[in-house]
């Protein structure tokens, strides 16, 4: 589903887009303030965005309906649809449109760099790539997970009617977290349909809430656990936690970190507008490719088939490439681009949320409650029982606990997690948990694109495709943990 769906009149549309942008504000605002003072919020670790997004929806006309209860101030009273009506619509829209610019964004100043020749280059240990096979094989298996619980549902209630591809959202949900939900409509809307794809976002939308919040707390328990059974390398009670680690508010301003830097000088351009000038056009030629792509006789239909955002990501690779050529690499800050992406999340969340389908959603409330129990047993298994195999005792509850937080949540909540218990990040968890994670990003985009091909198929096919690929990946993660050993030992 695209923007193109919900337009509305000519004279209308960017102020609806900019009413709706703002009503979405409003609610992250609301949710800021309800995360600075109440308890359990913090405590929850919810970000501003997932708060500010169950007030949208709680206002909004899937549940109390108080919203629609506002005059209509801004556009003909001879409008078919409300105001409210359509400013939803467009939230519904959003996330599937901020996607394509947050994941073309991620590769965006990420320069292969010559090493130092005074400087000796670390040597591999091998659990970056463990950590990178471990990844990937849990994407798999939690969407062999979902699917599992769509082929068992279906197979013991015949009036289930569930949609073929109902389950796979417990991976986007879960590994890839709110903003990765926005990909939905770019992955299933051709097949679905406008209303299955809404609902399918939905479905994603609460695998995802569900995952942030239970992986947090689930993520705080095994911390406290592990430190009192001496687990732990770096902390040694059970974690307590700060006002600046409950509110995530800064209010000293002698410890407010800085966005980024500047490349350039505002009187020429500022450097923020640079970047996203950067990604905005790398997404222009990513939408003008697929566009040629289907003008191509006989092979046009399956290469115009090719995700938006999947062929962003490849070109900014290319981009980074003729920045480095040119000498330019020092225009891009990792920090600015990090901003960029980050603001295009919280409001891909906030919307996502606001706009889910509760009426439709109903249906599938119970499959969804198994599929997220599941996806937590089975991904609190594989992590933490691999990750042991693949670190040994060399902090090894360090490196699983980010990769719990980041498997249920975002890369962020394993982030926090880590923190807690590794507060200045001392062990190696940090640094081999990037590397493992940088590629398994770029490879979760060309499994998402092999799965375009299977979309059409049905849930037992797409089940033995992701059972086939998991294997791959578990056998890939298995190796590596045996070299690893074999070379310890033989060191």
């Amino acid at each position: 589903m695209v923007l193109a769906n919900v337009f509305i009149a000519n004279s209308n549309t960017l102020k609806y887009i900019l009413l709706s942008l703002g009503v979405a504000g409003a609610f992250l605002l609301l949710g800021l303030l309800l995360r600075s003072k109440v308890k359990v919020f913090q405590k929850l670790f919810l970000p501003a965005s997932v708060i500010g997004g169950f007030i949208g929806l709680l206002l909004g006309p899937e549940v109390l309906g108080l919203i629609p209860g506002i005059k209509d101030l801004w556009v003909s009273q001879t409008e078919e649809a409300s105001l409210v009506e359509n400013i939803y619509k467009i939230m519904d829209a959003i996330p599937g449109i901020f996607i394509i610019p947050i994941f073309a964004s991620t590769p965006l100043g990420l320069f292969k760099r010559k090493p130092d020749s005074d400087i000796t280059k670390e040597k591999g240990n091998g659990v970056s790539t463990g950590l990178f096979f471990l990844l990937v094989a849990m994407l798999l298996l939690q969407i062999v997970t979902g699917l599992g619980v769509n082929l068992l549902t279906s197979l013991l209630d015949k009036n289930a009617n569930l949609y073929n591809v109902f389950g796979f959202e417990l991976a986007i949900g879960f590994v890839g977290g709110h903003g990765t939900v926005g990909s939905i409509p770019t992955l299933f809307g051709k097949y679905l349909g406008e209303s299955l794809t809404t609902t399918s976002q939905g479905v994603g939308t609460l695998f995802a809430t569900f995952g942030l919040v239970g992986g947090m707390i689930a993520g705080i328990v095994f911390i406290n656990i592990a430190a009192r059974k001496n687990k732990t390398k770096i902390m040694k009670e059970p974690v307590k936690l700060d006002e600046l680690q409950l509110t995530g508010l800064v209010k000293d301003i002698n410890t407010q970190a800085p966005l980024g830097m500047e490349s350039t000088k505002n009187y020429t351009i500022e450097t923020i507008s640079l970047v996203f000038a950067i990604i905005l056009a790398d997404c222009v030629l990513a939408y003008g490719t697929i566009a040629l792509l289907k003008l191509i006789p006989k092979v046009g239909a399956i290469l115009g088939q090719i995700p938006v955002w999947s062929l962003a990501m490849l070109y900014m690779f290319l981009i980074n490439k003729i920045l480095q050529k040119l000498h330019l690499e020092w225009l891009i800050d990792r920090k600015i681009v990090a901003r960029i992406s980050g603001f295009l999340t919280d409001f891909a969340i906030v919307c996502a949320i606001s706009a889910m389908p509760l009426k439709a959603l109903s249906v599938y409330i119970v499959p969804i409650i198994i599929a997220s129990i599941l996806g937590f047993i089975v991904t609190y298994i594989f992590i933490f029982y691999f990750v042991k195999k693949l670190c040994k005792d060399d902090e090894a509850f360090e490196h699983a606990i980010i990769t719990w937080g980041t498997c249920t949540g975002v890369m962020m909540t394993g982030l926090m997690l880590l923190k807690i218990c590794d507060p200045n990040y001392e062990t190696k968890a940090l640094n081999n948990f990037s590397k493992g994670f940088a590629i398994m990003s770029v490879v979760q985009v060309l499994v998402l694109v092999i799965f375009q091909f299977f979309i059409t198929k049905s849930t037992l096919t797409l089940f033995l495709v992701s059972l086939a690929l998991f294997a791959v990946f578990l056998i890939g993660l298995i190796l590596t943990i045996y070299f690893k050993n074999k070379k310890k030992i033989t060191n």
